[in-house]
């Protein structure tokens, strides 16, 4: 019988423990999870410890002897699995099932669990537990992000309440923060410093956003606290501030779209640099779908219109700016939209297009609506349909809640005469003035004005 050394024994020992551990896993056995749960069923860790001994004995029988046993594989199988348990103090073993149980309960799946345990071992229950209860109860964060920040970041069971977590909170509420936004802001500062806080909140101040605001720029988009100051968040406003607000200032800009600051500078500009090269502005990118969707999607949408046969003009920048969700529209649904107008307003196709560039908002007016515009502006006001080229805003304006109440008093009063030359353009009055302007100007002291304006908010 050839003699085999003791260490070759033992490698091919651990080789065959391995394999099959391996074996057992892809059959989707969680052989750490079996093992804890054997622990649990023991009355104290050195029972435990006593049977993996001696499964460790029956799996030495069964390598040496080369016996297939299925039952002793999936004995050595386990023990392989939770080998993590042998190297562990007794104490900390015990004190591990009220973790796995709290850990459990939350949510976390096994192999979440699994990973975690020897990252927690270190703190007790009563930690463990005392940093849960806070962060759910004190600090609103919910469940799903509650799991997220300790499978990230175990190490939050090691700060202090008093210390760290709890001046974070406080510090989120002073910037006003309400309860039902904290919990999503928490996540994202719980392994920040608070110094580190302050510096990104002067920022934004330094920035010219006023303190009442930062706390909603701020509940809209917490991701701000995990970007680099010097090498992140200041070279993006710079960029924004240089080819992209678009005349408005960056504070106006981060109040609006904070959301912007989540792409990487190398992304805004590439963007910026596509939406110039089809002659549009590059403050584009910063506006509603047009901020938030893909490049890719961005660019579909931009090509589309194009080939559609809009121009890419200072109007369409407007249009754009105003309407960002044209963009997204099918060609189908925009032509359809194009060629009624044309045939309602026996326009031209470019005609047609040019109010739809100039009212972007009339492509959700129904069709119903603008025929109902129409017909009450020929046969009531004697107008020609072609005043729509001059005043498409018209047709997206309320009938029953503004045309039809300003043109009764329009109308009263050129009646009487009482309309001065300088207002004799009716549908300019109409359409172009505030509602507080027209009720100053023509509906205040007036009974009979106010009878024919019934309904105004601000005669209420």
């Amino acid at each position: 019988m050839e003699s085999v050394s003791p260490l070759l024994l033992v490698l091919r020992g651990a080789m065959d423990a391995v394999m099959r551990s391996v074996v057992v896993r892809k059959k989707g056995m969680r052989n750490w999870w079996q093992g804890f749960q054997a622990l649990s069923h023991h009355s104290s860790p050195s029972a435990w410890r006593f049977q993996q001994e001696e499964e460790n004995r029956g799996r030495t029988v069964c390598s040496s002897t080369s016996v297939s046993s299925s039952s002793c594989c999936s004995s050595s199988a386990l023990s392989s699995g939770i080998a993590f348990f042998s190297s562990t103090p007794e104490h900390q073993v015990s004190s591990l099932k009220p973790k796995v149980d709290i850990l459990q309960g939350l949510g976390l799946r096994e192999e979440e669990i699994e990973k975690l345990v020897p990252r927690i071992q270190g703190y007790s229950v009563d930690n463990v537990r005392e940093k849960v209860s806070f962060l759910e109860n004190s600090a609103g964060v919910g469940r799903k992000s509650l799991v997220k920040i300790i499978s990230s970041d175990p190490a939050v069971f090691g700060r202090s309440i008093e210390h760290s977590l709890k001046p974070k909170v406080e510090f989120l509420k002073d910037l006003g923060l309400k309860d039902e936004d904290l919990g999503r802001v928490v996540p994202f500062v719980v392994d920040r410093s608070l110094q580190g806080m302050l510096q990104k909140i002067a920022f934004l101040e330094s920035s010219g956003l006023k303190r009442d605001r930062i706390g909603s720029v701020v509940a809209a988009f917490p991701r701000i606290f995990s970007y680099n100051l010097e090498n992140n968040l200041k070279k993006k406003t710079a960029f924004l501030e240089s080819e992209a607000t678009g005349g408005e200032s960056i504070a106006q800009l981060l109040t609006t779209h904070p959301a912007v600051l989540g792409r990487s500078l190398g992304n805004l500009s590439r963007r910026a640099d596509f939406l110039r090269s089809k002659g549009l502005k590059a403050s584009l990118l910063v506006r509603g779908p047009c901020a938030d969707v893909s490049t890719r999607r961005l660019k579909a949408g931009v090509d589309r219109l194009v080939g559609f046969g809009f121009r890419m003009t200072d109007a369409a920048s407007q249009m754009l700016k105003k309407q960002p969700n044209v963009l997204f529209r099918t060609a189908e649904s925009i032509g359809k939209r194009r060629d009624f107008l044309a045939e309602a307003l026996q326009c031209s196709i470019e005609e047609a297009e040019q109010i739809v560039l100039r009212q972007p908002s009339i492509l959700n007016q129904s069709e119903k609506g603008i025929v109902s515009k129409l017909e009450f502006l020929v046969d009531n006001m004697g107008y020609s349909k072609k005043e729509m080229m001059k005043y498409p805003e018209f047709l997206t304006s309320s009938l029953e809640a503004k045309i039809k109440p300003r043109h009764r008093v329009l109308e009263s009063l050129k009646s009487l005469d009482l309309l001065k030359k300088k207002d004799a353009n009716l549908l300019s009055i109409l359409l172009k003035m505030s509602e507080k302007e027209f009720v100053q100007k023509f509906v205040q002291g007036s009974p009979e004005a106010a009878a024919l304006y019934k309904g105004s908010m601000l005669l209420s």
